[in-house]
């Protein structure tokens, strides 16, 4: 058996296969021949991050409207939600089965955050940029108490790299990885526990997926941490974060509308004072272990995707 493909208990608070997927499969290439990644920005921020992404998740033609679920996180992103296609089944149904083993009664895996990021090296006059996120906690405002998350990791233009001595899994020169990390630290509310560690990381291997429970997100930050070799050595990364939504939207009409209560509820254009408030919340659950009660008033979305109609074709 690949030992890539046995799991390993990460801090008590997630579980981490180093090899998941087969490295034949180049997942990198495959998702990106079958999907459009889209420009994104971040929160208030007005300028273009360097990272591209898109939202996948199963849309359901169901007459003249179209089914989906909703994420809605600070991510922006130009574009529209977009279909599963026949390798995010791939990829999602064998994580699906993979967590039956791990958790027990867990909501099933449903909804996609895939991001590219790229490394630029240093021009004349312009230093290198090298992909990072700061620390933070997801956002669980559509996500169900039993939910659980999947970090995928592939990587495109490895070739400038090798496997290093001390760990068949890591990639790097000259005895320094090249790969990017996952760096988490406890809230601040949450140190002294006892039984956590203050801070762990997890390297990020190619074909690698790293499984945990909103548990985790809510004891830890976690952030995007790159590799200390210069940009033009390092490969570019596809983040293909699997995680699961409670919350199914109708699009009809032009229009969105959320499924609230059993009713269709139509999404509205967000208000000043209501950004606000949904922006304390997020800074709260950066800060808290307690669980944040978004409740079912915050009904507009910071991603102006969600007010388009998905793209359900590409199935």
């Amino acid at each position: 058996m690949d030992v890539g493909k046995v799991s390993v208990r990460v801090g008590g608070v997630g579980v981490y296969y180093r090899r998941f997927f087969d490295d034949a499969d180049d997942y990198f290439h495959r998702i990106c021949a079958e999907h459009s990644f889209q420009a994104l920005t971040e929160g208030v921020k007005p300028s273009k991050a360097h990272r591209t992404g898109i939202y996948l998740t199963p849309v359901r033609q169901e007459g003249d409207a179209l089914r989906f679920h909703l994420l809605r996180c600070s991510t922006n992103l130009s574009g529209p939600t977009e279909n599963f296609c026949a390798t995010d089944h791939r990829i999602v149904d064998a994580l699906n089965r993979e967590a039956a083993s791990i958790f027990r009664d867990h909501a099933p895996l449903n909804h996609v955050l895939a991001q590219i990021y790229p490394n630029a090296p240093a021009t004349d006059g312009q230093k290198q940029t090298k992909a990072k996120i700061s620390a933070h906690a997801d956002k669980t405002k559509d996500m169900p108490l039993d939910g659980i998350m999947a970090f995928c990791t592939f990587y495109d233009g490895l070739d400038k790299l090798a496997p290093l001595a001390t760990d068949p899994f890591d990639y790097g020169y000259k005895g320094k990885s090249g790969l990017t990390r996952l760096q988490f630290r406890l809230k601040e509310s949450a140190i002294g526990t006892a039984g956590l560690l203050p801070e762990f990381s997890v390297t990020l291997y190619p074909n690698s997926v790293f499984f945990m429970p909103l548990s985790t997100n809510r004891l830890y930050t976690h952030a995007i941490q790159s590799s200390m070799l210069n940009a033009e050595m390092l490969p570019t990364r596809l983040g293909y974060v699997v995680r699961c939504s409670k919350t199914e939207a109708i699009h009809k009409g032009g229009a969105t509308f959320l499924q609230v209560g059993g009713q269709l509820v139509p999404m509205e254009p967000p208000t000043e004072h209501g950004m606000l408030e949904l922006r304390a919340l997020y800074a709260e659950e950066n800060r808290t272990t307690g669980f944040i009660d978004y409740g079912d008033k915050f009904r507009f979305s910071m991603n102006e995707g969600d007010y388009k109609a998905p793209d359900h074709k590409r199935e």
